[in-house]
């Protein structure tokens, strides 16, 4: 797939603002309860841009095909060294495949990763790549649940303008990780459900 390339704007910065970057929205002292909401357990990783490039992924509630869809744009940093929202907590995964495993308390439904986005200063400005148009990765949320939907890498050769885009299961890794920072989250209480290309 093709990169689009594009000069940072004001208006491109002030809406990574407001999509609210996140990682995890929950505390690690967190249970599941039942009710409407559930956890959704996945990570997001990068290869192929260095530590000077920002990156980050948007998710939303799965678009309806039948009418223009209204919901929030969430932005998830996958790296980069501090400058959007959430850049600046630490990297979980930091060798070729750099990126974060997130944690998020969402209501029950069904949501897509939609986009990715790669910000760095260059000659006096920004420079930024981003996919040409929104991808969709779903992945559930049941109430009352946690659901692990696997890792979205995201691989990209600059030079050639090109990126791929791929989900697997790493659950070993990262629910290994996930009891790090979610003891009470007991691994068997965990639905595993890979998200899928649509």
């Amino acid at each position: 797939m093709n990169i689009i390339r594009i000069r940072f704007s004001l208006l491109t910065m002030i809406l990574a603002m407001t999509w609210g970057c996140v990682t995890g929205n929950v505390k690690p002292d967190y249970t599941l309860k039942p009710g409407e909401k559930g956890l959704a357990i996945f990570s997001v990783t990068q290869s192929g841009l260095g530590k000077s490039w920002e990156t980050s992924v948007s998710f939303r509630q799965a678009r309806k095909q039948s009418k223009p869809y209204k919901g929030n744009i969430h932005s998830l940093a996958v790296s980069g060294p501090g400058r959007i929202p959430g850049g600046t907590i630490p990297l979980d995964f930091d060798s070729e495949m750099k990126g974060r495993l997130v944690f998020i308390e969402l209501n029950e439904g069904v949501y897509e990763l939609s986009r990715w986005q790669a910000a760095r200063n260059e000659y006096g400005g920004v420079r930024t790549l981003s996919s040409p148009k929104p991808f969709s990765y779903e992945f559930a949320v049941v109430g009352g649940k946690a659901v692990y939907a696997g890792n979205l890498h995201l691989s990209i050769a600059v030079s050639i303008g090109k990126f791929n885009l791929s989900a697997t299961d790493k659950r070993n890794r990262d629910l290994d990780l996930l009891k790090e920072k979610l003891p009470n989250v007991r691994r068997e209480d965990i639905v595993i459900d890979i998200m899928k290309k649509n």
